[in-house]
């Protein structure tokens, strides 16, 4: 009963392929959320300057803003556009960086299970040596050693 040390190599080369993969998708997963998230920040960006001109020219047509005019409401409802933004901006960064902490926990629980996949298959090959030594001591006083 020889040890298979090819089929040890082969499972240690399988469990590292793997791994391997399955690091490529989490990386690329942040890579996509990162880029998601960039994107709609960018796009909330755009909407706002869009509004923008449409939002003062109400303004304008009711008297309220202007050269020489200075309006509580009109300030108010700018500051509260500017909130507004900044507060869609923020959710957005919130649920990115939220998704990015879930991706990177699941790239370390990826690599704990390599480690002890790996650990498990050193552990057996080990124990397959001993008995296989075990098994050959047993034949020592019949071989005349």
């Amino acid at each position: 009963m020889a040890i298979d040390i090819a089929g040890y190599g082969q499972a240690r080369r399988g469990l590292g392929d793997q791994y391997a993969a399955s690091a490529a998708r989490n990386a690329y997963s942040q890579f996509l959320a990162r880029t998601r998230g960039r994107r709609q920040i960018a796009d909330v960006g755009q909407q706002y300057k869009q509004r923008f001109p449409s939002f003062v020219s109400a303004f304008q047509q009711r008297g309220l803003s202007g050269p020489g005019v200075s309006s509580g409401i009109y300030q108010k409802a700018l500051s509260d556009m500017a909130k507004q933004q900044f507060k869609d901006v923020n959710d957005i960064r919130q649920g990115m960086n939220q998704e990015l902490q879930q991706l990177g926990l699941a790239g370390k629980e990826l690599q704990s299970q390599y480690e002890a996949q790996l650990n498990e298959l050193e552990m057996r090959k080990a124990q397959d040596i001993a008995q296989q030594a075990a098994m050959l001591n047993a034949f020592k006083p019949f071989i005349g050693g």
